[in-house]
């Protein structure tokens, strides 16, 4: 039993030296985080310049295309885009982010129109919004084992919460030290600098997505066919939806509980803080139930921000707001590490594409419905509301997120056994995933043996 245990351990360390040691994983990620770090920066920089230029109007404009571009831009995009493969794609995304921010840039300095600054600016968010699908959709073929494809997500969830920090931080230092303008200088800089870096992933071998209208008609019934991916849709947009209602009521309800404007980026700092700090648990946690990890998140997202409809003080508020952390932390992992395995490796971006545009659905018809909602309700009504979402959808989904792990760890076992055949050793997870897929196999129940080894279903 205590050498099961160390080797249960070893695996996932060795799945985590893994990845920090592979040079295109490191720049798939760091390009990821570059692009969540702009868009962050990016958004307090326009904004703050809009208002200065044009005043509330100018913001709400580039909030409404901020929302709605990537919806709308990133399935399109990554559809447009089946000929090249992820590596390639990722490379040309920061190309023509780094472009289109320096477009910006060039607008402001020169004093252009507000209606192309915002329209370049939506241009920048669908590109840097494709970054997540794409990435995501890259990491599968760098990795072998699902505990490497776990240990990638989970350093894309540690640079997603530094750049939560790092992005808004920096840009309000630089907008006060030097105004607006600087920050889109340093963005424009940033993507370049990123892409430079990251061009060895365009020359990353892999299977190319489909090239023909038949095939990305295949990605849409992969989207819609696939149970796993129907209900992890559901359940993250669910969040989401939670997401965009919590970033409207938070700023209200900050300001009666602290007293100050401030209040609101004090607790969404607190979500980075514990996303930061509870990644090691996240990660220890989600293992290989990847749904179960998922379930467990969307409790911890919403339930924080229920009690914190009536905690009695400012601490207690940040303590809350920091567990939210630790519960996006197990959503990501969750999600982005069993979609992945959902679905063939050569329809994952644009499968990934729609996703991320659900997602961002799901965060406008949060805000938007929290504005009607504080229109007749108290905010403290609304936030016990809002966040009384989560749990329930976890517990109504809770069965059917089981029923995936079972099955996932059946899975898992058969693929651990099949790379221990000649000429299988070397291959990644999606091959091994849709061998696995192409031949008979016998059901497990997802219970394990002392040794490890999990039972065969006797039903």
């Amino acid at each position: 039993m205590r050498h099961v245990a160390a080797a249960e351990l070893d695996r996932p360390l060795h799945a985590c030296r893994t990845v920090f040691a592979s040079p295109d994983l490191r720049a798939a990620q760091v390009s990821l985080a570059v692009s969540k770090t702009v868009d962050i920066a990016q958004l307090v920089g326009l904004s703050a310049y809009l208002y200065d230029t044009d005043g509330v109007g100018a913001v709400a404009a580039y909030g409404v295309v901020r929302a709605v571009a990537p919806a709308v831009g990133v399935p399109l995009l990554t559809a447009t885009a089946t000929p090249l493969r992820p590596g390639r794609l990722l490379t040309g995304l920061g190309a023509a982010a780094a472009t289109a921010a320096t477009g910006i840039t060039l607008a402001v300095g020169l004093g252009g129109s507000l209606i192309a600054v915002i329209a370049l600016a939506g241009v920048v968010h669908v590109l840097l919004g494709a970054h997540r699908p794409v990435a995501s959709a890259l990491v599968p073929t760098l990795v072998r084992t699902p505990e490497e494809l776990l240990a990638g997500n989970a350093a894309a969830a540690l640079l997603d919460g530094a750049a939560f920090l790092a992005g808004p931080l920096a840009a309000g230092l630089l907008v006060g030290a030097y105004g607006p303008a600087a920050v889109l200088y340093a963005t424009a800089i940033m993507l370049s600098a990123a892409t430079f870096a990251g061009t060895r992933l365009a020359a990353l071998p892999g299977a190319g997505p489909v090239r023909t209208g038949a095939g990305r008609a295949t990605a849409a019934r992969a989207f819609l066919g696939t149970p796993e991916v129907r209900v992890i849709t559901l359940l993250v947009s669910a969040q989401t939806f939670v997401r965009g209602a919590l970033n409207v009521v938070v700023v209200v309800f900050a300001v009666e509980v602290t007293g100050f404007e401030g209040g609101a980026g004090l607790l969404l700092a607190a979500v980075g803080v514990g996303a930061l700090a509870g990644l090691p648990l996240a990660y220890a946690r989600t293992g290989r139930r990847l749904h179960g990890a998922l379930g467990l998140g969307l409790v911890l997202w919403g339930l924080p921000v229920a009690l914190a409809s009536v905690a009695p003080n400012l601490v207690v508020l940040l303590l809350l707001f920091a567990v939210i952390g630790l519960g996006n932390d197990l959503v990501d992992l969750g999600a982005f590490s069993a979609l992945p395995r959902a679905v063939p490796e050569r329809v994952l971006p644009q499968v990934l594409g729609l996703f991320e545009a659900v997602l961002q659905l799901g965060t406008a018809i949060g805000a938007a419905c929290a504005g009607l909602l504080l229109a007749i309700a108290d905010p403290r009504v609304a936030l016990l509301a809002t966040g009384s979402v989560l749990p329930i959808v976890a517990l109504i989904a809770a069965r059917r997120l089981r029923s995936f792990d079972l099955r996932l760890c059946w899975r898992d076992y058969a693929i651990d056994r099949l790379r221990r055949q000649p000429g299988f050793a070397s291959m990644g997870v999606p091959e091994l995933d849709e061998i696995w897929g192409s031949v008979p196999h016998v059901a497990g129940d997802g219970r394990r043996h002392a040794d490890g080894t999990p039972t065969r279903s006797t039903r």
